[in-house]
């Protein structure tokens, strides 16, 4: 049963063997590279219609994208932002906060169109290649489509709703596994008579300590080594108009994996991480 143990810690950390394959200079270098950004085996997918995709092999920011990394980017590319504009609400003014303040710089950054995250993707690509001494023409930095976000998501638990592999969302002690918006109960649930559809009726009586994001290394990775998952900020896909996982403000119902949020605009419940693929 040790040995048995150990086995299926390593498989769940995945690292390709064809090594003689890999674009990268050194193991040294690669070692580095999927501490932050896991390989995602290749595999199956069960989508909800019970049809079977099959899905390559790619790899994976840990975490979502930091106010930190964002900020990064900002000035790498020279895009400057003033603190405070005139006729800016108290709301904006909080969004500048939490980009700028030090201390949310762990924390997931959020409020950027679908484009802005592509061309975050554009940048970084540009980091990775010159970090890691990698050809221009092997490496593809994108969001992930649905299919590959929620394949990852999974983290090798087929059937699982949930990023942890499991089908509820406290563990054995009655903690939650994930940052969400938790205080909404049996009381906000409805069913409308018109569409036939359960609903949720939110109230003054949800929880303000769950009505915010959390550092994006919280809780526990899923098997693939990846965190936040489900909840804390809904995560854009390659799919524009669509964000998967749920956030902080979602109930525990809309943080499944499968679970999509639509979007039109900036939104502060919204945020991403990007994928590599290396050729």
């Amino acid at each position: 049963m040790k040995y048995l143990a150990i086995f299926i810690f390593i498989s769940n950390f995945y690292i390709p063997t064809d090594y003689g394959d890999n674009p990268f200079k050194s193991k040294k270098l690669y070692k580095t590279f999927i501490k932050q950004y896991p390989y995602i085996p290749s595999g199956s997918l069960i989508l909800e219609n019970k049809e079977e995709v099959s899905v390559q092999g790619f790899y994976m920011y840990n975490h979502e994208v930091t106010n930190e990394e964002y900020r990064k980017y900002l000035k790498a590319t020279d895009q400057k932002i003033s603190l405070y504009k005139s006729g800016m609400n108290e709301a904006e003014k909080n969004q500048i906060n939490y980009l700028f303040h030090p201390s949310y710089d762990e924390y997931p950054a959020y409020n950027m169109t679908h484009t802005e995250a592509l061309q975050y993707c554009e940048w970084l690509k540009k980091e990775i290649t010159n970090r890691y001494e990698l050809p221009t023409d092997k490496i593809e930095v994108r969001l992930p489509t649905k299919t590959e976000w929620t394949y990852a998501g999974k983290g090798g638990h087929t059937m699982a709703p949930y990023a942890w592999g499991g089908y509820y969302i406290r563990n054995a002690k009655g903690c939650h596994l994930a940052n969400f918006n938790h205080s909404i109960d049996s009381g906000n649930i409805t069913l409308n008579q018109d569409t036939g559809e359960y609903e949720i009726v939110h109230s003054d009586r949800l929880n303000p300590n769950s009505s915010m994001t959390t550092l994006a290394v919280s809780y526990f990775p899923n098997d693939y080594g990846l965190y936040n998952m489900c909840g804390n900020v809904a995560e854009m896909i390659y799919e524009e108009g669509l964000a998967m996982g749920g956030s902080y403000n979602s109930t525990g119902y809309d943080i499944r994996l499968t679970s999509q949020m639509r979007y039109d605009k900036k939104s502060p419940e919204v945020g991403f991480r990007p994928i590599i693929i290396i050729k």
